[in-house]
């Protein structure tokens, strides 16, 4: 069920399209589409086109429970952003009192993830389903709410928030995390203190961002280059997870040209090639297609789109069951590398929410192309493209 794609380039009929498209009675998870124009109506402070499409979500009210949570908090989001939290309130209640109570937890969860955490943590999570936020999802609404009001210029708020949490963060395994956003807003000697109070283990999981912020480049380089040749003695054609060891390939890849390497990095990747291309990777089905995905990527940043676009091919012949799913990676894979005209082939076989995705991305969305870019997975891309044109 593709949308009618009008032909003006007025951005407010392309907004209009999408929400009619994704409040079809069949939509399904398309419907979040509607969610994505509600916000972008109320963060304009388009107070009539807003209460329009929230008239229109609350006559046509989805079956399943989760779906209408869904409309209950991007109308509530709605009402804030429009400064009036009684209709925030009075959309959401009615949703969480009739939920059962093994679904609170997912209620919780859910709202946690929202980039407007710092609104929604206190605002709309009832106490009781807030309690039984686990360690880690605590940390990671925690850390998305600071990351949230840092970008809204709240640096102050930011740092209190992640202070109030550093120790649930520490115990969720968010220490390294958390040491670096400190850092990153202007608290030197409280990351300082968090960093040199993690092992080894909690160090090695760290980024090569985070690992530059608190050690010398020379051994972060000479920590890239370890890793990177013990992925190479693990990259055989016997390896069963080779799309793993490919991962870690890659991770080095970006690793060394983050750190100023490209000429190590190249020829990082003129070995793995060499060895790639003597075909004795390709019997592993989905595990092949994966290093061949990874391989592709690293491909692309450092030659350019045509030889990588060779690989992807290649990666679909070998790929196996279930194609859909490959199909779907490679579309995203190109989507990612702003090729919008290949990706869009690709989708036609896809589902509606993926051929919108990459309309989505096309030049004549050039407004959304930089908030939706980062969008990886199909299911998310319905239900987040809405909140990320927020960050």
């Amino acid at each position: 069920m593709a949308p009618r794609w009008p032909t003006t380039d007025s951005f407010d009929a392309w907004l209009r399209c999408t929400a009619d498209w994704a409040l079809q009675p069949r939509a399904g998870e398309a419907r979040q589409y509607a969610h994505f124009v509600l916000d972008r109506y109320a963060r304009e402070g388009d107070a009539k086109a807003t209460k329009a499409l929230i008239k229109k979500l609350e006559a046509a009210p989805p079956r399943d429970s989760l779906a209408r949570l869904g409309d209950a908090r991007a109308i509530a989001s709605a009402h804030l952003d429009l400064d009036d939290e009684v209709s925030a309130m009075r959309a959401f209640d009615p949703v969480v009192a009739t939920a059962k109570r093994e679904k609170r937890r997912t209620t919780a969860a859910l709202l946690a993830k929202s980039p407007d955490t710092f609104r929604a943590e206190h605002a709309l999570i009832p106490p009781e389903a807030r309690a039984r936020l686990s360690p880690h999802q605590h940390a990671m609404s925690t850390y998305v709410a600071a990351g949230r009001l840092q970008r809204l210029g709240r640096p102050a708020q930011a740092l209190a928030l992640v202070h109030e949490a550093a120790g649930i963060a520490r115990k969720a395994g968010w220490g390294a995390a958390v040491a670096s956003f400190l850092l990153e807003l202007g608290d030197k000697k409280a990351a300082r203190a968090l960093w040199d109070s993690l092992d080894a283990r909690e160090r090695d999981e760290a980024g090569v961002e985070t690992l530059l912020m608190f050690g010398r480049k020379a051994d972060v380089l000479a920590k890239v280059k370890t890793q990177a040749l013990d992925a190479m003695t693990r990259l055989v054609p016997s390896e069963w997870n080779l799309h793993f060891v490919m991962s870690d390939l890659a991770r080095a890849f970006d690793a060394l040209r983050l750190l100023g390497r490209k000429k190590d990095a190249t020829t990082l990747l003129d070995v793995t090639l060499q060895r790639m291309n003597t075909g004795s990777f390709d019997s592993r089905s989905f595990a092949s297609f994966g290093a061949y995905l990874s391989l592709a990527r690293m491909v692309a940043r450092d030659r350019g789109w045509p030889p990588a676009l060779v690989l992807l091919e290649h990666a679909l012949t070998i790929a196996g069951t279930p194609q859909q799913q490959a199909l779907r990676q490679v579309m995203e894979l190109a989507l990612e590398l702003e090729q919008t005209d290949h990706a869009l082939v690709w989708s036609q076989t896809l589902g509606a929410a993926d051929h919108a995705k990459v309309h989505f991305a096309r030049k004549e969305w050039s407004a959304m192309r930089k908030a939706l870019k980062n969008i990886t997975a199909p299911a998310e891309a319905a239900k987040l493209a809405w909140s990320l044109v927020r960050a």
